[in-house]
This record gives C-alpha cells, structure tokens and sequence, in this order.
C-alpha cells in the first residue's frame, strides 16, 4: 500500500513536494532526503520577526533580489532551472506548507550553501551560508555586499540589516565560524501575507497587546 500510494503522489505531485516527505512521515519513515536544517524553522526567521534593535538597519536604494532569482518564482520552476537540490526539506509551520530547497554553489571561488524557502510555494527567503571561511574571506564578502547596496565606508560588524524602498531585507550574521546572509523577501503580495501571519501570530504568543503588535508590523511592512 505504502509504495502504492508513494508512486500516485510522485506522479501528481512530484517526488519533492510537501507530499511525498509527508507520507514518510505519516508512515514512521525518516525523508528520503538530506535536510537543509535540522533545528526549528523558527530560528531561521525571529531575527525578522523580532529585531534586536542593537543590531544596525542600513537603507539602500538598490532593489535587494536573491541571486538573479523572481519574486514570483515557485519550487518546480526552481527545480525545473537548477536540477535536483542537495537537500530538501518539506513540512508545516504554523499551519503553513514550508518547502526548501538547497543547491551547492561557488561564487567568486568561494564554495557556500544556497537554500531556497517557499510557504504555500510563493518564495519568501533566500539564504547564502558560508561555512569555510577565514577571515580574509568574511572580510571580503562584508566589504562585496556593503559596497553594492551602501556604497559607503563602514566598520566590519558581525550582524547588520539591509532594507531597500520595498521593505525586503537581508541580514548579515557572522559568528566566526559560519556567515549566513538571509534574504526577507516581502515585495510579492502573497510573500508579505505569509510574513505578517508568521508576525501576527509569534507577537501575539509574545505579547499581549494589540497596540504594540500593530506598530510593530507597520514598522515591519
């Protein structure tokens, strides 16, 4: 029964669909595939939910994009573009279909991890992660992002953010062993509703007023 229904749900959905890896889970089987994190999806996003208002904001007037990826792009077409992922996640977050999707790539003879998110299959978090690096190397990928979006001198800080006029975001995290540089993308109307019910519903668990948590998603959005 259980290959039965694996071959009907591989030939209407795909084998990386949300679907496939449920079926192993519901039958006690581990997924068939790597995964591209193995702690909870929530620490891949509090750092937008929630902001350390320590961490700095830089505004940049260039249009901040994942790689040379749409806003509109969906998991297939990802799939269909780059080929089979390294690693796939698929499950459900606050009663949200979250799909990533990882690919290993070398940019500027540097090796990194790309991971592409997906909630309901509309795209809202790109991620690079570098994870052999020295310190030469994370001083030039600091100095590559802050001189196409700020063009401006700035002293090396370990976490910053990166807001454009649309309100996506990037945020930089170096903790000397491993950078990760997030992309927040909210400019597609579908992404924005996704972030704002991941919002709405952390704030309200974290605070229970309604005042704060409407200011705080107009700060957000």
């Amino acid at each position: 029964m259980f290959k039965i229904k694996m071959f009907f749900i591989k030939l209407i959905h795909g084998e990386y669909s949300f679907q496939y890896v449920d079926l192993f889970r519901q039958n006690g089987f581990r997924s068939p595939f790597l995964r591209c994190i193995k702690d909870e999806f929530f620490f891949h996003i509090i750092m937008f939910l929630k902001k350390d208002p320590k961490v700095k904001v830089f505004e940049t007037s260039e249009i901040i994009q994942f790689g040379n990826t749409s806003e509109s792009l969906t998991s297939q077409e990802l799939l269909k573009t780059k080929g089979l992922p390294f690693c796939f996640n698929a499950f459900l977050y606050d009663e949200t279909e979250i799909t990533l999707i990882g690919y290993h790539e070398t940019i500027q003879k540097t090796k990194l991890k790309s991971v592409y998110v997906f909630a309901n299959d509309v795209f809202i978090l790109g991620e690079y992660s570098f994870t052999d690096v020295d310190k030469v190397d994370s001083l030039e990928i600091f100095k590559t992002l802050i001189k196409k979006y700020i063009n401006e001198s700035t002293e090396n800080i370990d976490r910053f953010f990166i807001k454009d006029k649309d309100k996506n975001q990037i945020y930089f995290a170096d903790n000397g062993f491993e950078i990760s540089i997030k992309y927040f993308l909210v400019k597609n109307p579908k992404a924005k509703d996704v972030y704002t019910n991941f919002a709405n519903s952390f704030l309200k668990s974290d605070e229970n007023n309604s005042k704060i948590i409407e200011s705080k998603l107009t700060e957000m959005f």
